[in-house]
C-alpha cells in the first residue's frame, strides 16, 4: 500500500510538473553533459552518473524492464547508451508485450537530452525515432530530489494516449536529483572541507594531547617536588631526633658528672672530719 501511495503521489507530481514546464522562466539548469546540468541559482549541479551504469558498448540499463500501468515495461540508463533487443545505443527503451513476440521502441537517445525547469523540478527530456515511419517519440523524466534516504527509484507513468505525437512520462526519485548532492566537483569540495575539518580536529587533538602531556609532566614534577620535600622534612625530623638524643645524652652526662662531684665532695668532707679527729687525738 505504501509503495502504491508513493507511485500515486509521484504520478500527480509528474503530471503537474509538465503543466508548468512552459511557465517557468526564472530557473534554469544549464546542460553540462548527457546526464548533468548546473542550476542557474547557484544551488549546485545535478549529476546522474552515480545512478547510471557505465561502459561502452552494449551495457545493460541501470533500470531494466520496469513495469508500468500501461502494460509496457521500460528500461532507462541516464548517462551511457545501452542495448536491448530492438533498442540500440539508447537512453530509454519501451517494451510492449505481444502474444507472438515483444515489440521494442526507442524513446530517446543521450544526444537529444535537454534539461528544463518548471519552477519546482528539473525535467529531463529525450527524443527518439523508431517504429513504422520512424515516428518521433518524446520522453519526459521528472527529477525528484530524495532527501529521505540514499535510494533511487525509477517510476514509469507510461504513454499519454491523448497526446500525438507520442509522449511518455516518468519520474526518477533520487538523492542525485538534488542540486549539489552527487556532482564530482562539489563532492570533492565537500571532501576537502571534510578533510580540513579532520586535519583541524587532529591538530586540536594533538594540541590537547601536548597540553595534557605538559599537565602530566607538571603533575609529575609537583609529585617529585613533594617527594623531595618529604625527604627533606624526614631528614630534618631525623636531625631533630638526633639533636634531641644528643641533648638527652648531654643531660645524662651532666647528671653523672654532678653525681660524681657530689660523691667526691662527700668523701672529701669525710676525710676532713677524719683528719680533724686524728689531730684532736694527737693533742690529747
Amino acid at each position: 500500500m505504501a509503495s502504491l501511495r508513493t507511485i500515486t503521489v509521484t504520478t500527480l507530481v509528474v503530471i503537474f510538473s509538465f503543466l508548468g514546464v512552459s511557465l517557468a522562466k526564472t530557473l534554469e539548469c544549464k546542460k553540462t553533459g548527457a546526464c548533468s546540468c548546473q542550476m542557474s541559482d547557484n544551488s549546485g549541479a545535478i549529476d546522474l552518473s552515480r545512478v547510471s551504469n557505465s561502459g561502452f558498448p552494449a551495457i545493460d540499463a541501470r533500470y531494466k524492464d520496469v513495469k508500468s500501468k500501461d502494460a509496457s515495461s521500460y528500461s532507462f540508463n541516464p548517462c551511457w547508451p545501452f542495448e536491448e533487443v530492438g533498442c540500440h545505443g539508447v537512453a530509454i527503451c519501451q517494451r510492449v508485450p505481444d502474444r507472438r513476440a515483444a515489440v521494442y521502441f526507442t524513446l530517446g537517445t543521450h544526444e537529444t537530452a535537454q534539461f528544463l525547469h518548471n519552477g519546482t523540478h528539473v525535467i529531463l527530456k529525450y527524443e527518439g525515432k523508431s517504429g513504422t515511419g520512424h515516428a518521433i517519440r518524446t520522453s519526459w523524466i521528472t527529477l525528484i530530489c530524495n532527501e529521505e534516504n540514499d535510494d533511487t527509484l525509477f517510476i514509469p507513468i507510461g504513454e499519454d494516449p491523448y497526446v500525438k505525437p507520442m509522449h511518455y512520462y516518468f519520474a526518477l526519485k533520487s538523492p542525485c536529483a538534488c542540486p549539489g548532492k552527487c556532482s564530482d566537483s562539489e563532492r570533492d569540495e565537500k571532501k576537502e572541507s571534510h578533510d580540513e575539518k579532520i586535519e583541524t580536529k587532529e591538530g586540536d587533538d594533538e594540541k590537547k594531547e601536548g597540553e595534557e602531556e605538559k599537565i602530566e609532566k607538571k603533575e609529575g614534577d609537583d609529585e617529585k617536588k613533594e617527594g623531595e620535600e618529604e625527604k627533606i622534612e624526614k631528614k630534618e625530623g631525623e636531625v631533630d631526633k638526633n639533636e634531641k638524643k644528643e641533648g638527652e645524652e648531654e643531660k645524662i652526662e651532666n647528671k653523672e658528672g654532678d653525681d660524681k662531684n657530689e660523691q667526691q665532695g662527700g668523701e672529701g668532707e669525710k676525710n676532713e672530719i677524719k683528719e680533724g679527729e686524728g689531730n684532736k687525738k694527737d693533742g690529747e
